[in-house]
C-alpha cells in the first residue's frame, strides 16, 4: 500500500507542474485585468503577513532525519514558497466545480470534500497552495490522539504559514468539528494562511459507521472546509495513534514523522 503510495504520489507532481503552469496564466491574465482598472481607479491593497500557530499550543523546531511514520519510504523535497497575498476565489475556482482533495500520506489516503459552497474562499486558497506544491513533504506537525492531526506549516513548528493571512470563515455551530472534519489552524482572528487540520476525536464510533458522532469540543473559532470520506477514517486513526513527544518542544509532534507526500485536486 505504501509503494502504491508514493506511486500516486509521483504521478500526482508531475500532474501539478502542469497545474501550475495553467493556474499561473489564469492569475497572469487577472492581474493584467486589475493593471487596466487602475488607470481609472486606486486600489489599496493591504497584504497581510505573519505565521499560523497551533489551534490551541505550538511546537519546537522541526526535527530532521528519522525514518518516516508508517514504513513509507523517503518524501518528496518541500519547496512552499512565500507569498504577498492570497489568491481569489475567481482565480482559482470554476463556477459549479464540486471540488475533492486526494492527500497522500506516508501512513495512506486521505479523501476530501472541499466545501466550496461553505467556505469559498478558503477552499480555493487551499486548492491554490496545493497545485503550487506547497503542501508536498511537510509533516503532520502536531498530533493528539482523540483530537486532532494538524499540518501544512512549512517550518513544522506551528508558527510557519504561506506568508500572508486571511480572513476567516467560520461555521455558526460547534457541532460541525466530529471526526473527518477539515478545518483551517490559527492563532486568533483572520489568521488562517496555510495550517489545516483533521478533527479525530470519537474515533471508534467513527470506524464503525456510527453516523451520531460527538463533537470534539471546539469553539466555531476555527474555517470549516472539508470532510474526510469514511474510506479515510483509517488513515486519519493511523496517524493519530503514532507515538509522539510528551514534554518541551517535541511535544505532540511524531517521534517517526509522517509525511504529507502531495496533495491532487480533482473536479467532480
Amino acid at each position: 500500500m505504501r509503494a502504491r503510495a508514493a506511486q500516486k504520489a509521483a504521478e500526482a507532481r508531475r500532474r501539478k507542474e502542469e497545474l501550475r503552469r495553467r493556474r499561473r496564466g489564469r492569475i497572469a491574465s487577472g492581474i493584467a485585468i486589475l493593471a487596466g482598472l487602475a488607470v481609472i481607479a486606486v486600489f489599496v491593497i493591504g497584504s497581510q503577513s505573519g505565521d499560523d500557530e497551533d489551534t490551541t499550543q505550538t511546537g519546537g523546531q522541526q526535527e530532521s532525519g528519522g525514518n518516516p511514520g508508517c514504513d513509507a519510504g523517503e518524501p518528496p523535497e518541500n519547496d512552499a514558497q512565500q507569498y504577498e497575498q492570497p489568491t481569489t476565489q475567481e482565480q482559482v475556482l470554476n463556477a459549479g466545480a464540486d471540488y475533492w482533495a486526494t492527500i497522500e500520506t506516508s501512513c495512506g489516503t486521505i479523501e476530501v470534500d472541499l466545501l466550496e459552497e461553505r467556505a469559498p474562499s478558503t477552499v480555493a486558497n487551499f486548492v491554490f497552495l496545493a497545485e503550487e506544491g506547497f503542501y508536498d513533504g511537510l509533516t503532520w506537525h502536531r498530533v493528539i490522539n482523540e483530537f486532532v492531526v494538524q499540518g501544512g506549516d512549512p517550518k513544522g513548528d506551528g508558527s510557519g504559514g504561506p506568508g500572508y493571512e486571511f480572513p476567516d470563515e467560520l461555521p455558526d455551530k460547534s457541532k460541525v468539528y466530529t471526526f473527518g472534519a477539515m478545518a483551517m489552524a490559527n492563532s486568533g482572528p483572520d489568521t488562517q494562511g496555510s495550517q489545516f487540520f483533521f478533527v479525530t476525536h470519537d474515533a471508534e464510533n467513527a470506524l464503525t459507521g456510527e453516523r451520531k458522532l460527538e463533537p470534539a469540543g471546539l469553539q466555531p473559532l476555527y474555517s470549516y472546509f472539508g470532510q474526510a470520506s469514511e474510506e479515510s477514517y483509517e488513515t486519519l486513526d493511523t496517524i493519530q495513534k503514532v507515538e509522539v513527544g510528551t514534554e518541551g518542544e517535541t511535544k505532540d509532534r511524531p517521534v517517526n514523522p509522517v509525511y504529507i507526500l502531495s496533495v491532487t485536486i480533482e473536479e467532480r
